[in-house]
């Protein structure tokens, strides 16, 4: 149960084979990992402090505060290990074919005192693919900044045959 005043993240992750069917749903409720650079942005866009974030490659760059974000995605490795409040970057992140580790996930608008970022992952890579951790990313000023971290599956992953999908919810709420 959320406190008056709190904002809380989940994420939803649901595996389905070629045909379609079912094959998994990993839910992490009310505990999702935002991590540092979500606090930056934060710091960087709502309260106007500039702020020096590490991107994706583990460079550390100075952000202007009130800097417009150009790309929201969300990114899927293969790691299955638990993530970090410090990290800056996808464990083991899988290569892009078509859309097996990228995806530009549609942002909905609040509804009542919620909104969802939403996507889906179809592996298109030619074999078996372990999905075992996912994030929100966005891009700023050319630089790319893990904001969400999250592992699938408590630690195993879901495993995807070719053109098998994991869709992907977080749900971002305010109480």
């Amino acid at each position: 149960m959320s406190k008056s005043g709190t904002m809380s993240i989940s994420m939803r992750a649901e595996a389905k084979d070629s045909e379609g069917k079912l094959i998994g749903v990993h839910e992490h409720p009310l505990d999702d990992m935002a991590i540092r650079a979500f606090a930056w942005g934060i710091q960087l866009n709502l309260l106007k402090t500039n702020e020096t974030m590490t991107d994706v490659t583990g460079t550390a760059n100075a952000e202007t505060a009130n800097t417009s974000i150009s790309a929201v995605n969300l990114h899927a490795g293969s790691g299955v290990s638990v993530p970090s409040f410090t990290d800056y970057q996808i464990q083991s992140p899988l290569t892009n074919t078509g859309t097996t580790a990228y995806v530009t996930p549609a942002t909905n608008a609040i509804s009542g005192s919620a909104f969802t970022v939403t996507g889906t992952f179809t592996n298109t890579s030619g074999g078996t693919l372990t999905y075992g951790n996912v994030g929100i990313e966005i891009t700023l000023n050319s630089h790319t900044y893990l904001l969400t971290h999250d592992q699938i599956n408590s630690g195993s992953g879901f495993i995807i045959s070719v053109n098998g999908t994991v869709g992907i919810t977080y749900t971002i709420a305010f109480s």
